[in-house]
């Protein structure tokens, strides 16, 4: 989000514009980030601060932000309890930290939109984040180990390739389309998109009554980035009409 400019106060939280300084900018400007801060909050800032308690100072904005951003997206920020903030031992100085892993080993323009990034980075970092839970599912698995709901999507949520959801959507929802406006220049934009085949009276009318429940669909009802890029064709669709 601090990439892309999304935050609300557009301060950055994990990094810096200013790449002579180590702090990220939120510790330098937390009063210019519009937080919802208390008096006796403007007062611990400053206390921190004096103090030179850097990685406490970025741990408590931290906070405040996601608490904020929960208001604005809710289904994404959780809101954190006094318990949960202090299970959360952030830091911006350790380099072993994730926090500084996160800012130095994975180029700004992985999360760049304009430049491509973000969906995919952001799916395999997901991934990822669960390969021990995974791992540790299938051996709990084969030690037949009753395995308990809350485990599942550790190893049924797999992040689809950018290019596996275009090749799904361009073909199902894009050939409907297309079979109704053959004419449309937005196939110059579909990559991998493969004309039909020729095939027989009995497949013809299975698709037919397939593609009529397109007509059903919700967007909202689509996962991930399979939403992302079928809500751009619905788009187009409804442009169009």
């Amino acid at each position: 989000m601090k990439v892309n400019d999304y935050l609300p106060s557009r301060i950055r939280v994990l990094s810096t514009l200013d790449r002579s300084k180590a702090e990220h900018d939120i510790v330098t400007r937390p009063l210019d980030a519009v937080l919802p801060l208390t008096q006796a909050d403007c007062v611990h800032i400053h206390h921190l601060k004096d103090a030179n308690q850097q990685d406490e100072l970025f741990r408590f904005l931290f906070l405040k932000q996601c608490n904020q951003l929960h208001d604005i997206l809710p289904n994404l920020f959780e809101p954190t309890a006094d318990y949960t903030e202090l299970l959360l031992p952030i830091s911006f100085t350790d380099r072993d930290g994730i926090v500084y892993h996160l800012v130095h080993d994975i180029s700004e323009a992985d999360f760049d939109v304009v430049q491509g990034g973000q969906v995919e980075i952001s799916g395999w970092l997901y991934q990822y984040s669960n390969a021990e839970l995974k791992e540790q599912f299938y051996n709990d698995l084969k030690k037949n180990i009753k395995i308990a709901g809350d485990r599942l999507p550790a190893t049924t949520q797999l992040f689809t390739p950018e290019w596996i959801v275009k090749y799904m959507v361009e073909n199902t929802l894009g050939r409907f389309w297309l079979e109704n406006h053959p004419d449309t220049e937005f196939l110059s934009h579909w990559h991998y998109y493969l004309a039909e085949p020729e095939q027989t009276p009995e497949v013809c009318l299975t698709l037919t009554k397939l593609r009529e429940s397109i007509y059903d669909l919700d967007p909202k009802k689509f996962v991930s980035l399979i939403q992302v890029w079928a809500v751009d064709i619905y788009l187009f669709m409804t442009l169009m009409c």
